[in-house]
């Protein structure tokens, strides 16, 4: 749970921008796909700058609703009270999410001009907060400024349950946000969709930009289950058992993202299934055991890899099954 609470304190850290203005920045990623749907500068290095609200949680809690509120008080209002070792922490998490063009130097160093993230990285550090703790982050949202700001139209936005955020301002024209709409549908999908804007002009700016990105999302975008976790996608060759074929079955859910407008009547005719497995496979083979790869793609284009999986138990062959198959992969070199 650790890296869950460091992670919280270096997102609430880069929210903000930097002194001098800079173009803003913005992505919109769907959480269960990963994929990300629209962007704007997107690698461009932005400086954080000093942060009017701080909505994060430290390492040192467990994770209970009054320790979340002590930790979220404590960086608040003594940030130089945080641990000595959080800056080599972060450093660390930020180089296991990849997070590879973030220069962090200290938690603390909020007026640091060196210090800079961009909107993919914190991308990817506000996907890991939230699904790895979801009620901290929903603990930690606070709309207040932007919900009160926002222009007449999308004021209903704001106004749902089901939007959470950490905004941060620096002066009166850098406002900056990592927000997630949760949005139920009428089937039994739930549709998760992460917005990071940087630099807004102010807090309108910030509010609308916001709810029409995830708006925008949710109309025009659809994301399901090509393959489900479990299901059987195909069948490999196995040597020296007492079945010469062996059921493959997906490890995870293999979810992807597209666009409304390619969903079309031949849209099923441009998918297309690759599996990348290590050959030759031999028994035994104990069911779960994983293989390989499945990849999906559409019109050629990869969106998601899942592991596969032996979906069944082949035990080991006879005596003379085990040596006609060693002679049978000797001679296809197998």
């Amino acid at each position: 749970m650790r890296l869950i609470y460091i992670a919280l304190i270096y997102l609430s850290t880069l929210l903000s921008a930097s002194a001098h203005a800079a173009p803003s920045a913005f992505v919109l990623q769907d959480l269960d796909s990963r994929q990300i749907l629209m962007s704007s500068n997107i690698s461009l290095p932005i400086n954080p700058g000093s942060l009017v609200e701080l909505a994060s949680a430290i390492a040192l809690t467990t994770g209970t609703a009054s320790d979340i509120s002590a930790a979220a008080h404590q960086i608040r209002e003594t940030p130089e009270t945080l641990p000595s070792d959080l800056t080599k922490s972060i450093s660390r998490l930020i180089s296991a999410l990849g997070m590879t063009r973030t220069t962090f130097i200290s938690a603390t160093a909020t007026e640091d001009r060196n210090q800079a993230s961009t909107a993919h990285d914190l991308a990817r550090l506000a996907e890991y907060c939230f699904l790895h703790n979801r009620q901290l982050f929903e603990a930690l949202s606070d709309l207040k400024s932007v919900s009160e700001a926002a222009s007449r139209n999308n004021a209903h936005f704001w106004q749902s349950s089901t939007v959470y955020g950490i905004t941060s301002t620096l002066g009166d024209h850098q406002w900056s946000g990592i927000f997630v709409s949760i949005n139920p549908k009428p089937t039994l999908n739930v549709r998760r969709l992460l917005a990071v804007i940087l630099n807004a002009e102010d807090a309108r700016d910030l509010a609308d930009s916001t709810s029409h990105l995830i708006t925008e999302g949710n109309l025009n975008f659809e994301t399901f289950k090509a393959v489900k976790k479990g299901e059987i996608v195909g069948t490999l060759p196995i040597f020296k058992g007492k079945s010469d074929i062996l059921k493959v079955a997906a490890a995870d859910d293999a979810v992807i993202t597209l666009r409304r407008s390619d969903l079309t009547e031949k849209a099923p005719d441009e998918f297309t299934i690759r599996m990348n497995c290590r050959l030759p496979i031999t028994a035994p083979v104990a069911e779960g055991t994983e293989l390989g790869k499945l990849e999906v793609l559409f019109h050629k284009q990869s969106l998601v890899s899942v592991p596969v999986v032996s979906a069944e138990s082949i035990s080991e062959g006879g005596f003379w099954k085990r040596v006609a198959d060693t002679i049978r992969m000797a001679s296809e070199s197998l």
